[in-house]
């Protein structure tokens, strides 16, 4: 009963919110030269989405490159907790279908409200999450529509290098690209072409797949780039990346690999940081193998770990040798032995990975 009312309260303050806002577009329509003071708002009156896209966003977004600031965006469209009328104006335009409308207001979201740094300092998590959410929900609403900027948008979005996007996002992109080259917007063909080479989540899992079932004939670089990313959980190519459960066994299997079939002293050291969180004494036979190649890291680790278990003066052998061989914290350690006995690298009787 009670969860009832509450609900039909939040209905009836929803529909009161937005009878505001359709007052308030009545308003600003038939009285613009009161309602704007600036050529921004006055567009937006206008319905020309050339002239708004130009006047309100290009506009505003070189003046903020030119003056590092957000000052022209926030006098137009105010901020994203507080919107000025012309954002209330768009923001009705959008959630009354119009698609060419949704995209500007995606704009504005995208640059007006994401680029205000002043407020984002204070703004809470959860309303930039709202932010970008929203920004991408009217982008994507606008291309659904047909609005050919906004498929547009959403492609070079696809095909950023930052993230990497799944089968079905990639094959909406290509449809979206199909269209754009119907149309006859410039460039149409090219976007498609970027897209078909561009790899999706899919595909990216497929190649580290496919290169973890043969790691054995792989180059030692390749190995290693395999190792690392089952170490983070992380895998990253020119093709994309994706992220997945760590594998800490699979990994040492790899570097053990490379230190028994290729003598890798890089591999040797990887391998004994993480076989020391199991076997100590294992540990200890590889760092001393990976010394034994010459590695600097190891050969300091080494250093570090005779001064942590009482032998300073083997300790300062290593760190001295470890030095010469380009170890870079090799000073570090040796001040530390000297100001406090030992290092600071010191875990009861081991050291911390470095």
């Amino acid at each position: 009963m009670l969860l009832s009312k509450i609900q039909n309260f939040i209905g009836r303050l929803y529909f009161m919110v937005k009878l505001l806002q359709i007052s308030l577009l009545l308003v600003l329509l038939f009285n613009p030269n009161d309602a704007f003071s600036h050529q921004c708002g006055k567009a937006i009156v206008s319905e020309e989405v050339n002239k708004i896209y130009e006047t309100c966003i290009l506009f505003a977004r070189q003046a903020s490159y030119t003056q590092n600031n957000n000052e022209i965006f926030r006098s137009y469209f105010g901020t994203f907790e507080n919107l000025s009328n012309e954002a209330n104006l768009l923001e009705l335009k959008a959630e009354s279908g119009d698609h060419a409308f949704q995209f500007i207001w995606s704009q504005v979201l995208r640059f007006a409200y994401s680029h205000d740094l002043e407020w984002r300092d204070k703004a809470p998590l959860i309303l930039e999450e709202q932010l970008h959410y929203e920004q991408d929900f009217w982008v994507r609403e606008s291309a659904k529509g047909g609005f050919m900027a906004a498929m547009e948008a959403i492609i070079e979005s696809f095909l950023s290098p930052y993230t990497t996007k799944s089968d079905s996002e990639k094959r909406l992109m290509q449809g979206y690209a199909k269209l754009l080259i119907e149309n006859n917007l410039p460039g149409a063909m090219d976007l498609l072409v970027r897209i078909n080479a561009t790899s999706s989540h899919e595909e990216v899992e497929s190649i580290f797949n496919d290169q973890l079932a043969q790691y054995k004939i792989l180059p030692v670089k390749t190995i290693h780039h395999l190792a690392r990313s089952l170490v983070v959980g992380r895998y990253w190519s020119e093709e994309g990346s994706f992220e997945f459960q760590k594998d800490i066994n699979k990994a040492k299997e790899l570097y053990l690999f490379l230190t028994n079939e290729k003598k890798d002293a890089k591999s040797t050291y990887q391998f004994a940081l993480l076989e020391g969180a199991a076997n100590k004494n294992s540990a200890l036979k590889y760092f001393k193998l990976a010394a034994k190649y010459g590695f600097a890291k190891a050969v300091g680790w080494l250093g570090d770990y005779y001064s942590c278990t009482g032998d300073n003066e083997l300790a300062r052998q290593f760190l001295i040798r470890s030095k010469k061989l380009g170890y870079v914290f090799a000073d570090d350690s040796l001040g530390e032995i000297d100001t406090y006995g030992r290092p600071n690298t010191c875990d009861n009787g081991w050291v911390k990975a470095m």
